[in-house]
């Protein structure tokens, strides 16, 4: 814009003839909010999961029937919570998608055995998960 003689002038809003989406101030409402949601896929799967599984399947009835009847256990938005963690079952297939997603991404890029667990903590509980983020580090080539 160096090279151009240009003033700028105010007009009013009823003067302004020639109106554009800059010109407009719009009301922040809920309606924007709303248009996006995001649903992981992978929900769908571990369900299908902890209804195959006997055990898990029958944790969810009976937390179904009576919600405080498991001191950790709880089952919110149909999704089944240990200490409010997502619970996955010990043959689930999404452990190692988990796994690799957090040791392998771009931003995580093969970190250590703490970190891969602390992330995996935050949001997942399975049997014997240590020991499994143990064994999927010391199995990484990088590392």
């Amino acid at each position: 814009m160096l090279g151009y003689d240009y003033e700028i002038i105010y007009k009013k809003g009823h003067d302004n003839i020639v109106v554009n989406a800059l010109s407009r101030q719009f009301k922040v409402d809920g309606t924007l909010l709303s248009i996006s949601i995001l649903i992981p896929n992978w929900i769908e799967e571990a369900c299908h999961e902890w209804f195959s599984h006997p055990s898990l399947s029958q944790l969810i009835n009976n937390l179904r029937e009576n919600h405080n009847s498991l001191e950790y256990y709880s089952c919110k938005d149909e999704v089944l919570r240990y200490k409010d963690q997502v619970m996955l079952s010990l043959t689930s297939t999404l452990k190692t998608r988990i796994l690799e997603e957090l040791h392998s991404s771009p931003v995580t890029r093969n970190s250590e055995f703490q970190k891969n667990y602390s992330r995996a903590h935050f949001s997942f509980f399975w049997t014997n998960m240590k020991n499994n983020i143990l064994i999927f580090v010391a199995k990484c080539d990088v590392c």
